[in-house]
């Protein structure tokens, strides 16, 4: 090889761990994330109420979370209905994680803030929808 092949790989070599690195930091929950995880840990998350999750979903939309902190963050136990509600409103947000939060405090602002997760993400749902039959 001569040393421009040598530059170049080293230079590709770089980039490519440059960018898992930046790619897995979304991965990893920061420390307030961490400490919202913690506390809904010692209850079941799907009976953490809407109240108790809204400033943990201004936090993600902060630090414009990504899709795998965000399933951690508001299902920590794994809740079923929870899954679905979310996969549901991650379908046509895929690829933009931080409007999918703006659709979910959409929804959690439209219940009492006694209700549970589940009935906020239904909201969300909802209002989704209805955004996107209108503008059919």
């Amino acid at each position: 090889m001569s040393p421009v092949e040598y530059v170049v790989l080293a230079i590709v070599v770089i980039v490519s761990a440059a960018l898992v690195l930046h790619f897995r930091k979304g991965d990893r929950p920061g420390p307030l994330i961490k400490q919202w995880q913690d506390r809904l840990a010692g209850s079941n998350s799907s009976a953490a109420t809407v109240g108790q999750i809204m400033p943990l979903i201004h936090t993600l939309r902060r630090k414009r979370a990504l899709w795998p902190e965000i399933e951690r963050s508001l299902n920590p136990d794994g809740d079923k209905k929870v899954s679905l509600l979310l996969g549901e409103i991650r379908g046509p947000h895929q690829f933009d994680p931080n409007t999918a939060l703006g659709v979910i405090e959409t929804g959690f602002t439209e219940v009492p803030a006694q209700a549970p997760i589940a009935a906020g993400l239904e909201a969300a749902v909802r209002s989704m929808n209805r955004i996107v039959r209108i503008g059919d």
